[in-house]
């Protein structure tokens, strides 16, 4: 094999690594994303099954959680989006309407039993 076909080839090589690297990182975006619904969806099941129907803070909070989610999705459907981008969006865009919505729901259980 000359030179020039072995450059060849390892080029040929880079670029399937590449490919391959790039759905990796696809992949890996969708995985978060598809995590951080999943976790959004179980504690809007918890609010909806609470009996707090006149809990206002909740609503709110809900609300807002929904609001982040919406707008990183959206951050997230840029096609530059790298996967560490991804992650940081959907950590500083969700933790704290995701916090939010769970304390209210804690609060709104305490003021339930007690």
């Amino acid at each position: 094999m000359s030179t020039d076909e072995r450059i060849d080839a390892i080029e040929k090589h880079l670029k399937t690594l590449h490919a391959t690297q790039a759905d990796l990182y696809q992949q890996l975006k969708e995985a978060r994303v598809d995590q951080w619904k999943t976790r959004i969806d179980d504690l809007e099941a918890q609010v909806n099954h609470a009996t707090t129907s006149g809990n206002d803070r909740l609503k709110q909070a809900d609300d807002k959680l929904r609001g982040a989610w919406t707008r990183t999705c959206a951050q997230v459907d840029e096609a530059s989006s790298t996967a560490s981008t991804v992650a940081d969006t959907l950590r500083d865009g969700l933790h704290g309407a995701y916090n939010e919505v769970r304390d209210a729901l804690l609060e709104s259980r305490s003021k339930i039993s007690g």
